[in-house]
């Protein structure tokens, strides 16, 4: 019983996870043009996404969003044009949402 509740719990995350990755690529795509307010928030879910994914069986996908959250938070200081963090957080976010189209093992 408790591994049918938590394997749907997994199924209802993993549904939630890919929404919460197109949000996320949205974000950063905002933020790069120089929406400081976007990189908060890009930030902000990148923090929650790494600290529930590996709660739900994603600890792949944690990590990768762990090095997008790492690379923002040094942007929230307003140095958002032709920063280094860009190329790092755009390879961080296509393997994110690679992890996610494979399937389970």
């Amino acid at each position: 019983m408790i591994e049918q509740r938590l394997e749907r719990a997994r199924t209802e995350y993993a549904r939630k996870l890919q929404t919460y990755l197109q949000h996320l690529a949205d974000l950063v795509e905002q933020a790069r043009c120089g929406d400081e307010a976007d990189v908060r928030r890009a930030q902000q879910l990148a923090h929650k996404i790494c600290g529930s994914a590996g709660t739900f069986g994603f600890p792949e996908v944690g990590r990768a969003v762990a090095v997008i959250d790492s690379q923002l938070l040094p942007l929230l200081d307003g140095r958002l044009d032709d920063d280094p963090a860009w190329p790092t957080i755009e390879e961080a976010l296509l393997r994110a949402r690679d992890l996610m189209r494979r399937p389970a093992d």
